[in-house]
């Protein structure tokens, strides 16, 4: 695997041993399935300094090979709990804690073939404790990720 932040984190975005966490976190993409619709499944992590309430997730855009997925059809899934993007806003007592990784399941179609792809995913989160507004940070990261063999059934 090879990654390549294409964007420079912000100086208040979490850091481990003093590196930026990237929010495309995984080594490799996983074919998966969720609700019958075939797609992958990518570790993602927080980028904030601090741990958020799921509500405080405003968006995530990914794309895979430079096809953009569905945010209505991405499955964000924390603690082996299931959420779907639009669901995410009402979620106030769920909190998404910066050590823990989450799995992203992305749909796509057709599927992928085997060997890397390049995979851009931004992260879009409110920012709860600014002084002033609605304040929204967004985080992109690209890697070059290679498709696993077949995985878990998310049905």
């Amino acid at each position: 695997m090879t990654a390549e932040a294409s964007t420079v984190p912000p100086k208040s975005a979490a850091r481990n041993a003093g590196v930026p966490v990237q929010f495309l976190a995984g080594a490799e993409l996983v074919p998966a399935s969720h609700d019958g619709r075939s797609g992958v499944r990518v570790t993602v992590r927080l980028t904030d300094y601090r741990s958020l309430p799921l509500s405080c997730v405003a968006g995530i855009d990914i794309t895979v090979d430079g096809r953009a997925a569905d945010p209505a059809g991405l499955v964000l899934t924390l603690n082996g709990e299931p959420h779907r993007l639009p669901d995410l806003r009402e979620r106030t007592d769920l909190w998404w804690f910066v050590l823990d990784p989450a799995e992203l399941f992305v749909p796509l179609d057709p599927p992928l073939a085997p060997g890397p792809h390049e995979v851009t995913g931004t992260l879009h989160l409110i920012v709860p404790y600014a002084t002033v507004g609605r304040s929204v940070r967004s985080t992109t990261s690209r890697v070059r990720l290679r498709l696993a063999g077949p995985g878990p059934d998310w049905s």
